[in-house]
């Protein structure tokens, strides 16, 4: 069987692991990011391959090739990481670096939520010919559409639902981006001034949610209504097949997910209901990126495309 290596590359983490054509997952390791210098940070991506063959007990030469999953913007055809704001890495060519390090294997980048997206779809029983949304919320908000088995990519910022103008009402209903009302650090910065607690955490936000205190009840309500605008705009737009939602907000806070369909329910009209019951939660939890630039590069080998 085919296996290629996934790279899951984050401001936090690198994940490396064999996948294979069927989506399996094998000798996974994760080691922390250094995004000290851009040098620092290629540095710990090539030691969490290192890692990875050897306590695989493999080399390069046995995979198909390696796919990578970047945040923010990158060049697939060029191999370039363009930019990313949890990285230190600004038109870095990191495929010519990992040649250079590792000889010529073929190699595929992409942004982390497309990757993650292409696994989630390929693990879902949709239609393959039909409308697949992948909508992450995490530390930012963004979105994935795969139509007919391939990405809507448009000019390069299709799925930047993030960008996306809402009214925030704590502001005097001024207008606001979405990613500034409903992502994980807008929430937690907002919550870190109203309470004057720079230490405050996300889970802590949440857990007061929990407990019924009035400022995270509004706060967090706001962001599900935020969002719950945004999916229904999906819905109206091109009214997929299904949304999966993944994410640290929406694995960790799996009642996001209620909240929106809840509120979808008096926003749809009735032959739009239908729709409130093809939103998911991930079926690949914390996997899909690495699982998806696996499944990437290998669908791509066989495709014959480099």
């Amino acid at each position: 069987m085919q296996e290629a290596i996934g790279i899951d590359i984050g401001g936090t983490k690198i994940a490396v692991a064999a996948i294979s054509e069927k989506g399996e997952m094998t000798g996974k390791v994760t080691v922390p990011s250094q995004t000290d210098t851009a040098e620092t940070m290629y540095a710990a991506v090539t030691g969490a391959i290192d890692h990875f063959l050897a306590q695989s007990h493999t080399t390069i030469e046995d995979y198909q090739g390696i796919g990578l999953g970047v945040p923010g913007k990158v060049n697939r055809q060029a191999g370039i990481a363009l930019f990313q704001n949890n990285l230190p890495w600004q038109e870095f060519p990191i495929a010519a670096r990992l040649e250079a390090t590792y000889g010529k294997r073929p190699l595929q980048i992409d942004n982390d939520v497309y990757q993650a997206a292409f696994a989630e779809w390929q693990a879902s029983k949709v239609n393959r010919e039909a409308v697949f949304v992948y909508y992450t919320i995490s530390t930012g908000v963004a979105c994935a559409i795969i139509n007919n088995g391939d990405f809507l990519r448009g000019n390069g910022f299709a799925g930047e639902v993030g960008l996306a103008q809402v009214i925030d009402p704590r502001e005097g209903k001024k207008i606001a981006r979405l990613e500034g009302l409903a992502s994980g650090p807008a929430i937690t910065q907002a919550g870190q001034r109203y309470y004057q607690n720079n230490q405050l955490t996300t889970a802590e936000l949440f857990a007061r949610y929990q407990q019924g205190d009035p400022f995270a009840l509004a706060l967090i309500n706001q962001m599900i209504d935020s969002i719950t605008h945004s999916v229904y705009s999906i819905i109206c737009l091109i009214d997929p097949a299904a949304i999966v939602f993944g994410g640290s907000l929406s694995l960790y806070q799996p009642f996001l997910i209620e909240g929106i369909k809840q509120r979808l329910t008096s926003y749809a009209i009735a032959p739009q209901l239908p729709a409130v019951d093809r939103l998911h939660l991930s079926q690949l939890s914390n996997n899909a990126g690495i699982i998806g630039a696996g499944l990437q590069l290998l669908r791509n080998q066989n495709k014959g495309i480099d």
